[in-house]
């Protein structure tokens, strides 16, 4: 009897992967440029929403992960806690006209709250699809990140069912979660290594971790960055959108570094 209620506990797990995959399917990757859809936060929580000022007219008013301002974007990071290199780099971001926003590393709760619990950092943002590292965007030598953002992948594919078989239980208790990303693939295929963590805990709760703005309490969701073996950092729905085919705003005038950039191939 219990081999039956497993044999039909999986069959229905596989049905439910195959559903939110299918959904996913049904989009190409040139779809996910869509400017009026920011998938800039990966993971979502729609109740902290609720309590988030609605941002002023015309101000980052584009997509979920921007319709609502952090307290962050009204008053200025507070830097001394950060070192020299990442208030360089903060600074570098403002005169580039971009905005510092601060990050902790968190996880999302079953009951649907962002918790920060690890180091913080310091992003800069132009826009829908520009969030950086501080100190990658100032670096005053070309890193791993700028290179892959400056020379994108030719003929790039996305394959939906690269992460099919990505923690089935995960996908049941948060049918939302987008296991299928094109911008998880392309940071992978970069040489990149993403923030998108995913773990069992003792009671069988699946939990999400990334990058949530600050204050956690009222974040819309986590955002995962790529991060490059040279220590660079930038989030892979900024890199996705480096690729020709995007319209965002685009990152390579506001590197300090502009010499030579061409991808190291062996």
């Amino acid at each position: 009897m219990q081999w039956t209620y497993l044999c039909l506990f999986f069959i229905l797990a596989v049905a439910l992967t195959s559903a939110v995959l299918q959904q996913e399917g049904n989009l190409s990757h040139t779809e996910y440029f869509n400017m009026a859809r920011d998938h800039t936060i990966s993971i979502k929580v729609e109740n902290n929403n609720q309590s988030r000022p609605t941002a002023a007219p015309g101000i980052l008013s584009k997509g979920y992960s921007r319709t609502y301002l952090t307290f962050n974007l009204l008053l200025l990071v507070d830097l001394s806690k950060y070192g020299k290199a990442v208030q360089d780099g903060a600074e570098w971001c403002r005169s580039q006209g971009g905005t510092v926003e601060e990050y902790q590393y968190s996880y999302i709760s079953r009951e649907a709250k962002v918790v920060g619990f690890g180091k913080t950092r310091l992003m800069c943002s132009f826009g829908v699809y520009t969030l950086i590292d501080v100190e990658t965007l100032a670096s005053p030598y070309l890193t791993l990140a700028q290179s892959s953002y400056i020379n994108p992948l030719d003929n790039w594919k996305w394959d939906k069912k690269r992460f099919a078989n990505l923690l089935i239980i995960c996908v049941l208790a948060y049918p939302y979660i987008r296991f299928s990303s094109p911008a998880l693939q392309y940071c992978l295929d970069n040489g990149g290594a993403s923030t998108t963590t995913f773990y069992i805990e003792k009671e069988n709760t699946c939990k999400g971790a990334g990058w949530s703005p600050l204050p956690a309490e009222t974040s819309p969701g986590l955002s995962n960055n790529c991060d490059f073996t040279d220590g660079s950092t930038i989030d892979q729905w900024a890199l996705f959108n480096g690729l020709p085919i995007s319209t965002a705003k685009r990152l390579n005038p506001h590197f300090r570094y502009q010499g030579p950039s061409q991808r190291c191939r062996f």
